[in-house]
């Protein structure tokens, strides 16, 4: 079988190699003229029997082969009329046509011969044949294509003819075919063969020749130290860039020991290299000037060709100036760009250091987690250079204050971390320390920020943890403190200092966010209404829808618990678009069936939910599908979430109202009133937050507050909502200084569900508008 799969290779044998294309020349030169004689010799013979027609063959066979001595003596005279492929070609087909003639000769003439000139022919065409094949042996494709050409007819005759001893003849003409074929495969195996042997030597000479004048370059001209050691490890050489390395002249380094000049290395280490055993040394070397180079040296055997050892070889590449730099990187690294502090990766460096103190393993420490208050509103409504402002003058205050032994570090936006290690090792002494430090951070920013000629009054949340000895886990730490820290953002004490239970708040947290995820699709959401009455008769003029959630553990909760967790999980934009829809459902089953006698009902919604892409067109298109009209429902938005996000809202509140929306800015005067917002959006009402009516029978300044934000309601012709009266003596109060006033509270009506709100508040059913 593999000889098969070799012969039909030979298909894609190519030569296009001069030395072959000079042989198969240089034989046909010296045989074509025999091959004139031979058919010459066959015209005699075969013009008794056949007549004219032996001329007609002779002249085109003899055509072609003059044709092929030309080609012949012309590309010895001149070989690079053609290309080495076009050569080849001619060659290949005149040859072929050649063998194609003789074909001719079997086919159409031999049938004509009698017996004895029949075997007379075969044996010529054979002898000839044979002939040829050597000539063309340097082709092997043409030799095996001629063979084929020439023997298929010769074959197919031997059969027609019919006869015993020509069919036998048949099949030992295909016996010799293929002994043939065989003797030019072993031609072409042997040649290919030496051709590989002769590459190979070729190569490896070349390579061994490349291999020394690299050897030698590198030696000579490589920009790091090389130098050689005999079996004693005495230096016997080096390059010209280990003494510029050094200082030295090549002189003074010949003849010295290797582990006396790199002292880091030792004999017994430099043996083993000897051995075999290759070796990376860290090292250092004296200048004479003084200065000290940082070395790292690559030791390796140096053996003869029977693997004998002669010696070693060392690389000296200097690292003092990659040393450095490395440092100076982990340095960078490891600082905050803006305060010069540590950062998150530096902190973590610093808690890894301490942890390996001796003193660790005993003493508590204390880390304080420290963020700043409303710093994302300084730097949207002052700028990201007013916010940098400020926290670099939070850390210079940090750093003059804790003078003491201690970190600081920015963890990242406004988040600083203090480290206090080792302070002692009792708990009580830990505590009180714990506070004392606590009010030492604070008290920075008691004095005002002055930026810009203004003053700024700044403050902080701080989480605290107590460090116990030998506690190395830094993230356990961050988000123990995170916690913490949290806590004491939520309260509004300013410190908090974790303790377990945080741990469990925070574990109900996550509990209670993992089962807001079902809520809306197993049906757990209410919706209340509360009436907005007006103060003067107490008629029920709106409504404000607010949400519920029925837990299946927990019972009702109201938004203050669940609100942040759907802001935080991304459901809050669902949830109310289920507000709006359930809203718009309910104000239209009222009107079908003649019961709508409200002005509006009011749903708070998130001011980001307003930068969806898409929420003016749907919000539209669900009170058309519904039926409604865009003042049937006012949306409330708080002052401070406007504020914050003025400029990005402003276009698409804008827009709303455009089309009729109602819009009312809830919880007014908390902290962001700004007259230039409610100026610009010409909304349609203010909610008083419920804070300025909660102790306005004792404190006349809220009076005096609520009567100034009365005062700017008429000047922009605002509605007026006053939230949270809970008695008797708040209404009236509100009631003598402006009787016009709309309010809703505990006083008239605590939240109520829908249905009820509608069997109270709402006309009997009549009858279905159509």
């Amino acid at each position: 079988m593999d000889y098969f799969k070799e012969l039909f290779q030979l298909k894609d044998h190519r030569v296009i190699g001069a030395d072959t294309l000079n042989n198969v020349y240089n034989f046909a030169r010296k045989s074509l003229i025999s091959l004139i004689l031979l058919e010459t010799i066959f015209l005699y013979l075969l013009t008794p029997y056949v007549g004219n027609n032996a001329f007609i063959w002779y002249g085109i066979t003899v055509v072609f082969t003059m044709w092929r001595l030309h080609d012949a003596y012309d590309y010895k005279r001149n070989p690079e009329r053609y290309s080495l492929q076009r050569w080849h070609k001619r060659f290949v087909i005149r040859a072929w046509l050649t063998a194609l003639m003789y074909a001719i000769l079997i086919l159409f003439i031999t049938p004509q011969l009698s017996d004895y000139y029949q075997m007379l022919v075969f044996v010529i065409i054979l002898g000839m044949s044979s002939a040829e094949a050597n000539t063309l042996s340097y082709d092997y494709r043409t030799a095996i294509g001629f063979l084929l050409i020439l023997y298929i007819p010769l074959f197919v005759t031997m059969l027609l003819l019919t006869k015993v001893e020509t069919i036998i003849l048949a099949f030992l003409l295909l016996i010799y075919f293929f002994a043939q074929a065989n003797i030019i495969l072993h031609s072409y195996r042997q040649k290919k063969t030496l051709d590989s042997k002769v590459k190979i030597i070729s190569e490896m000479e070349g390579l061994l020749h490349e291999k020394q004048e690299l050897l030698h370059s590198f030696f000579e001209e490589a920009p790091i130290g090389i130098f050689s050691c005999d079996t004693d490890c005495t230096i016997i050489n080096c390059n010209e860039e280990l003494s510029t390395l050094f200082k030295l002249p090549q002189e003074e380094l010949i003849g010295r020991q290797a582990h006396k000049v790199f002292s880091h290395s030792t004999s017994g280490e430099l043996n083993r290299v000897l051995r075999g055993k290759p070796l990376v040394s860290e090292d250092s070397y004296l200048l004479p000037n003084g200065e000290k180079l940082l070395l790292e040296i690559k030791y390796f055997p140096f053996t003869d060709s029977n693997n004998k050892s002669i010696g070693l070889i060392g690389l000296v590449d200097d690292k003092t100036q990659e040393y450095k730099s490395q440092k100076q990187l982990e340095l960078i690294a490891a600082q905050d760009a803006l305060t010069a502090l540590l950062n998150r990766r530096g902190f973590e460096e610093y808690m890894q250091s301490i942890t390996k103190d001796v003193r660790y393993g005993t003493y508590y420490s204390l880390l304080y987690y420290l963020d700043l208050n409303d710093f994302k509103h300084i730097n949207d409504s002052l700028g990201h250079g007013t916010g940098d402002i400020v926290l670099i003058n939070i850390s210079r205050r940090l750093s003059r204050l804790l003078t003491f032994s201690c970190e600081i570090c920015r963890l990242g936006g406004d988040e600083f971390i203090i480290v206090i290690p080792f302070i002692s090792t009792n708990l009580e002494v830990m505590k009180e320390r714990m506070d004392h430090f606590a009010q030492m951070i604070l008290e920075i920013f008691k004095e005002p920020l002055i930026i810009n000629n203004t003053s700024h009054k700044i403050s902080a949340s701080m989480g605290m943890v107590m460090v116990e000895p030998n506690f190395k886990d830094v993230e356990e730490l961050i988000r123990r403190a995170d916690i913490a820290m949290y806590q004491a953002k939520a309260s509004g004490e300013g410190t908090s200092c974790y303790n377990p239970k945080l741990d469990e708040i925070q574990k109900e947290q996550f509990m209670l966010q993992s089962d807001l995820h079902h809520a809306l699709k197993e049906d757990q959401f209410l919706l209340l209404l509360q009436p907005i009455v007006s103060i003067s008769d107490d008629k029920v003029i709106a409504a404000e829808t607010l949400l519920r959630w029925d837990h299946p553990t927990k019972g009702v909760l109201t938004p203050n618990i669940f609100l942040p967790l759907l802001l935080k999980s991304g459901l809050l934009w669902e949830v109310t678009w289920w507000i709006i829809e359930q809203t718009c459902k309910d104000i239209s089953s009222w009107k079908k069936e003649n019961r709508w006698n409200l002005d509006y009902i009011s749903i708070n919604i998130n001011v980001l939910q307003l930068l969806e892409a898409d929420f003016a067109v749907r919000y539209l298109e669900m009170l058309k599908h519904y039926d409604l009209n865009c003042s049937d429902i006012t949306l409330e938005i708080t002052e401070q979430t406007l504020v914050e996000n003025f400029k990005n809202t402003k276009e698409v509140i804008s827009n709303l109202q455009d089309s009729g929306v109602r819009f009312a800015i809830d919880d007014f005067g908390v902290g962001y009133s700004s007259l230039s917002y409610i100026q610009n959006l010409s909304l349609d009402a203010i909610k008083i937050d419920k804070s300025f009516v909660l102790n306005i029978e004792n404190k006349i300044s809220d009076i005096s507050l609520i009567k100034t934000i009365f005062h700017i309601a008429q000047q922009f012709d605002y509605t007026l909502v006053i939230e949270g009266i809970e008695n008797e003596k708040q209404k009236e109060i509100l009631y003598n200084l402006d009787n016009t006033l709309v309010y809703q509270g505990f006083y008239f009506s605590q939240p109520i569900p829908k249905q009820l709100f509608s069997t109270k508040y709402l006309p009997a059913k009549h009858s279905t508008i159509s």
